[in-house]
């Protein structure tokens, strides 16, 4: 079954970073696409972007959505995508986060 993917890169990326996931996912017969969050292009002022702000991009990239999609988040952006789900948006996506990995600890011997 084809699927429409949504990507929401985190902190210190852009839409870039889905460059070859995009490329795979089109492969395997789907579509995908990766809007960039407000402040992470060259020229955007970063001083007046909030969590909000973020919630906000999502929401209206998922509003214009003809059908439901597959939402990815990664890093940082499961926390958006977490803030996404408890938003007053009708639910037209399914919501996987893949937040921060789980810090390396050393062994204390």
């Amino acid at each position: 079954m084809k699927q429409h993917f949504v990507l929401i890169h985190g902190a210190w990326h852009g839409a870039w970073c889905w460059d070859g996931v995009i490329k795979e996912l089109e492969k395997a017969g789907h579509t995908a696409e990766a809007p960039t969050l407000p402040g992470h292009s060259p020229k955007d002022d970063r001083s007046k972007v909030t969590f909000d702000t973020y919630v906000d991009k999502i929401e209206s990239v998922l509003k214009r959505q003809p059908a439901p999609v597959v939402l990815v988040g990664h890093s940082s952006a499961g926390f958006l995508l977490q803030a996404w789900c408890w938003s007053d948006t009708p639910a037209r996506a399914s919501c996987f986060r893949l937040p921060h990995p789980k810090r390396r600890t050393r062994s204390r011997s």
